[in-house]
């Protein structure tokens, strides 16, 4: 797959997620948020980007990453995201209106 492809792939799958999360912590190359019970987490992992659930599982979102980070900027999250080629995408996120935990 190509990295355009895989890149739409994980915006789409993140705005899907992202409508429905809370609690939202951001810290330079690591987004934690709460959907319904669970605590969803984006973390590098060697030249992956990968998710967790609850601290378990491996989901590769991102191959062949050399660097990314998520700036939390005013009523947006910014991601940016440099490939192993130095291909560099960046995307912009509403982060969501603040809700209490169910």
């Amino acid at each position: 797959m190509d990295k355009t492809t895989e890149w739409q792939l994980f915006l789409i799958q993140m705005r899907l997620e992202w409508t429905q999360a809370y609690n939202i912590e951001v810290e330079k190359e690591k987004l934690s948020f709460q959907v319904d019970d669970n605590q969803i987490t984006y973390t590098k992992f060697n030249d992956l980007l990968r998710r967790q659930v609850n601290g378990k599982g491996h989901e590769p979102l991102l191959t062949k990453i050399k660097d990314w980070q998520f700036v939390k900027k005013e009523n947006q999250l910014i991601l940016k995201v440099v490939f192993s080629d130095s291909t560099t995408y960046s995307s912009r996120f509403p982060l969501p209106r603040t809700k209490e935990q169910p």
